[in-house]
């Protein structure tokens, strides 16, 4: 089958890029799709591949204020070319479920989170942004939600990356998924942890340090409580 693999953007070195490396590794003939590409930010097993960006990656500095775009994520996804594809793979916590496929194409959305930003953290990320910013956010947020919605009912079959995940998938888009882990060696964590970390009396967060992770909840709360915190990014 003719394959296409899309993640919603590629400019960090994330979880979600991770499981899209390996999708890519599964399906070596796949062509590769995002809104956004910055080279520094795409993992080697993806660098390696030929990326078909949007037409967003033209405007300047675009893969760095992605975020900012989201009254255009719509207008963006449905214009990437997917037009021949028998199997779409989208690796999501963005728009890009909302590709447009072929009739009798299989879409498979592997979700690693409904878009939190419209959905249950609204509040939480309109009350962090600047008052122009929230203003442009609150008064488009609406309608790529509808959007975003609808988007969901066109997928073939969901994948959810865990129980909580699936719970929102069918809370949000009303749709049912399965549960598939995502590829963590856990061992090989489980080793690194055993010769280098010795047990000690404090508690440690992992994970990129970005506003919707909470982060600033367990510094208050270790404050609070007088007990140690450790936090790699």
């Amino acid at each position: 089958m003719r394959t296409a693999i899309v993640h919603h953007w590629l400019v960090t070195h994330g979880g979600g890029e991770r499981v899209a490396e390996v999708m890519a590794g599964m399906f070596p003939q796949a062509e590769i799709f995002t809104l956004f590409q910055r080279p520094a930010g795409t993992l080697e097993g993806l660098r390696q591949r030929t990326v078909l960006t949007s037409a967003l990656q033209k405007i300047p500095l675009a893969s760095r204020a992605h975020r900012h775009f989201l009254p255009l994520y719509p207008w963006a996804v449905e214009r990437l070319n997917l037009s021949g594809y028998e199997l779409v793979l989208t690796s999501d916590s963005g728009p890009v479920k909302g590709v447009r496929v072929d009739p009798g194409a299989t879409h498979i959305c592997y979700c690693h989170a409904p878009m939190r930003y419209l959905w249950d953290d609204y509040e939480a990320y309109s009350a962090q942004m600047r008052w122009p910013v929230r203003m442009a956010f609150q008064a488009t947020a609406g309608r790529v939600r509808q959007w975003d919605y609808e988007a969901a009912q066109r997928v073939t079959h969901f994948l959810a990356n865990s129980r909580n995940v699936q719970q929102r998938i069918k809370k949000f888009y009303g749709r049912d998924s399965t549960v598939l882990h995502p590829p963590i060696d856990t061992h090989r964590g489980a080793e690194w942890l055993a010769r280098n970390v010795r047990p000690q009396d404090y508690y440690f967060h992992a994970g990129r340090l970005v506003g919707y992770k909470r982060v600033n909840l367990r510094i208050a709360a270790c404050n609070r409580l007088g007990r140690r915190l450790r936090i790699a990014g």
